[in-house]
């Protein structure tokens, strides 16, 4: 009970079509790469394989977009917000890695819907975890240091995707 409660004062409920947007984009995202072609700009932004790296784009840019829309409509105070923002992202895209290796690990297998489930708590988490540290955190970097975190993990997204490391997160599962 007390945990709920905890919880509650961090839920941003103008968030709630903002979550739905990046699971909707996420979803679709999923296929852009086939739909395209292999449109090598498609490439950049939505997943090429099924590696886990990959899917991480599959939160992490609908997130991105949802956070500029979200800051275009409400103005939040710029460099906590985008520092926040940023700082969920890295949350979300943490948890996806955890619990998709954890799950896959017990049952040497995955399931399409537990990865589905997945990216939905996924991305809450990156929801709850932006507004938890909007509000609590105390030091923030500048807005510019703010927007360098996003472009430079945008930039190893592309990167990683055009040169992927020799990891077993830059495979696709039926290979690791």
């Amino acid at each position: 009970m007390l945990f709920q409660k905890n919880i509650r004062k961090y839920v941003d409920r103008q968030d709630l079509p903002f979550f739905l947007l990046v699971v909707f984009l996420g979803c679709i995202n999923h296929f852009v790469y086939d739909w395209s072609h292999g449109l090598a700009l498609a490439a950049l932004f939505c997943p090429v394989s099924e590696s886990t790296w990959e899917h991480l784009k599959l939160l992490f840019f609908p997130f991105l977009l949802s956070s500029l829309l979200y800051y275009y409509k409400y103005k939040p105070r710029t460099a906590r917000f985008l520092y926040s923002r940023f700082l969920g992202a890295v949350c979300g895209i943490c948890s996806i890695i955890v619990l998709f290796y954890t799950y896959t690990g017990i049952t040497g297998q995955s399931f399409l819907i537990i990865d589905i489930l997945i990216f939905c708590l996924s991305t809450g988490l990156s929801f709850l975890m932006s507004s938890f540290f909007y509000q609590t955190l105390s030091s923030i970097p500048s807005s510019t240091v703010s927007a360098a975190l996003w472009i430079i993990l945008s930039f190893a997204f592309f990167f990683f995707t055009c040169y992927p490391l020799n990891l077993p997160l830059f495979f696709p599962p039926d290979i690791v």
